[in-house]
C-alpha cells in the first residue's frame, strides 16, 4: 500500500521583478509616527531566506489609515478574516492588501484588522 498527499501555494502575478530606485514612503499619513516592532531579518518572523526577510512591522492602533509606500496597482485584497496571531496555522487567515509596482515588485500590507 502507498499514500500520497500534496500541498500548494499560489501568488497573484509573478514575483520576479527587479526593484528600481523608487523612493518608499512610510505606510501611514505624513506627520504621524508609530514604533517599529520588527524590522528586516527580525528574529520573530522575518528570518533570513524567508519571504518576509525584508519586511517591516509597525505597531499601530486598530483603525489607523494605511497608505501605499509607493505608486502601484492593487493586485489583491482580503478583508473578511477576524482570525490571526503568531501561530503558523493562522498564516492563511490574514487580511491583506497587495500592490504591484511598475518594476514588477510587490508590496504586501499584512496584519490588517
Amino acid at each position: 500500500a502507498w499514500r500520497w498527499r500534496y500541498q500548494y501555494r499560489y501568488y497573484r502575478g509573478h514575483r520576479g521583478g527587479r526593484p528600481n530606485d523608487a523612493l518608499y514612503l512610510l505606510p501611514y499619513r505624513a506627520g504621524e509616527a508609530y514604533p517599529l516592532s520588527q524590522g528586516n531579518r527580525g528574529k520573530f518572523s522575518h528570518g533570513v531566506g524567508t519571504a518576509d526577510e525584508y519586511a517591516f512591522d509597525f505597531t499601530m492602533p486598530v483603525g489607523t489609515t494605511i497608505c501605499a509606500a509607493r505608486d502601484g496597482v492593487v493586485a489583491g485584497v482580503r478583508t473578511d478574516s477576524n482570525a490571526g496571531g503568531p501561530n503558523p496555522n493562522l498564516s492563511n487567515c490574514a487580511n491583506y492588501i497587495m500592490v504591484r509596482h511598475d518594476d514588477g515588485t510587490y508590496a504586501d500590507y499584512l496584519h490588517l484588522q
